[in-house]
């Protein structure tokens, strides 16, 4: 797994990873939930590489500013569907 990391290296760019980790931790307060930082971390990584696999050029700063929105949509609805199957564990989400 690091590997493919390794073979493909990109930089991040460190504002907009703010940003993300902004919305994440906004939608997971609005579905009660408070990260621990390092958890924060994982799950901005998380939505950072989602929005970087549906972007041709992550410098593209509108095209990754509009996939934002919809990247933290859907991790809002995972965070729903965890809520409603108590029990499943919210790491699911």
């Amino acid at each position: 797994m690091l590997q493919d990391f390794v073979s493909s290296p990109r930089s991040i760019d460190p504002a907009l990873f703010e940003t993300i980790a902004k919305q994440v931790s906004k939608e997971h307060e609005k579905h009660g939930l408070k990260l621990a930082p390092i958890v924060l971390t994982v799950e901005t990584a998380k939505i950072y590489n989602n929005i970087a696999s549906r972007v041709v050029d992550m410098n593209d700063k509108a095209a990754v500013e509009a996939m934002i929105p919809v990247a933290i949509r859907e991790l809002g609805e995972r965070l729903k569907e965890a809520e409603a199957e108590p029990g499943t564990g919210k790491r699911l989400a």
